[in-house]
């Protein structure tokens, strides 16, 4: 549809789906309407919008094509009060002045939908929309520079959901993950820091929506390595084990001195072991089983004897 059919103020009443495609152009437009639109299963284009003040999608509740709505500089005001779903893609290029009085309901995303010159209208925008993401679905993209652009389901810049992704408005509407290196449902629920860490999840109200303190615990005395969740091994002349745990202190170590060999004396290996009189040779701490090398052997008799 191109300018000359259609008046400034348009309702197309008689639409009620788009399975194909179908593009206007919009020049001459300044209010637009579709009373009896569903759904969008191919592709809506509203292109060249310049002076778009009021898009009004009355009882939309599906976009699983697509709906893009292109250099709208004037567009105010977007009404899509039935949106439920997003499994396609919503493209909106905005105007700065753009409120949503309406608002996008709640909206389960499984597809994508960018908004773009979101700098001067986020909190417009967003404060309409209770936006719940889908399981599976990229959800909410944005292309301005805020610190929660281009993350998943980009609602969440309420500074009252403490531990939940939520909007302006205040709507809690996604409990933020647990971190790594921490597990458990979300940080709402609880979350606890991984075998061998130890410190704390909290949720916060402001992004990231959480603080999180979960630091490595070094290896305990005896043992060395990196750390306990990246592995500890018993000093030499040591034998047994440093496992990572969820209890403080994050490890049980069994890691404990071995005894002195057959034929040598000495309170233990890592200490020292010599030889018994009458024996000769050298005890030296080792990692592996028996944990150390070297003999004491008997030395024998010398000549006439």
């Amino acid at each position: 549809l191109t300018s000359f059919d259609i008046p400034p103020s348009a309702s197309l009443p008689l639409l009620r789906s788009v399975s194909g495609s179908l593009v206007i152009d919009g020049r001459n437009l300044t209010a637009l309407s579709f009373p009896s639109l569903s759904a969008i299963n191919g592709s809506l284009i509203i292109a060249h919008t310049d002076f778009l003040t009021t898009a009004v999608f009355n009882i939309l509740s599906a976009i699983r094509g697509s709906l893009i709505i292109t250099d709208s500089i004037a567009l105010q005001t977007l009404r899509v009060p039935a949106l439920a779903v997003i499994d396609g893609n919503l493209t909106i290029t905005a105007n700065p002045r753009l409120s949503l009085a309406d608002g996008l309901g709640r909206v389960s995303l499984s597809g994508v939908t960018r908004l773009e010159n979101l700098t001067a209208i986020n909190v417009a925008l967003l404060a309409s929309a209770g936006i719940v993401c889908g399981i599976d679905g990229p959800a909410l993209q944005t292309n301005d520079a805020m610190p929660w652009a281009g993350a998943a389901c980009r609602v969440a810049i309420n500074s009252g959901c403490s531990g939940y992704q939520g909007n302006e408005r205040g709507v809690c509407t996604l409990p933020s993950p647990c971190p790594s290196p921490s597990a458990g449902p979300s940080v709402a629920a609880g979350c606890v820091c991984n075998a061998g860490y130890q410190g704390s999840v909290i949720g916060v109200s402001t992004w990231p929506f959480f603080a999180s303190n979960c630091t490595a615990v070094p290896c305990p005395p005896l043992s060395s390595g990196p750390s306990v969740p990246s592995g500890c091994a018993c000093l030499p002349g040591r034998s047994g084990r440093v496992v990572a745990t969820l209890a403080p202190p994050g490890f049980n170590s069994t890691c404990a001195p071995v005894a002195c060999p057959a034929n040598s004396t000495g309170r233990d290996l890592p200490s020292g072991c010599a030889c018994n009189v009458g024996f000769n040779g050298e005890i030296v701490p080792a990692s592996p089983p028996p944990y150390y090398v070297g003999a004491c052997r008997p030395v024998p008799c010398p000549a006439n004897s």
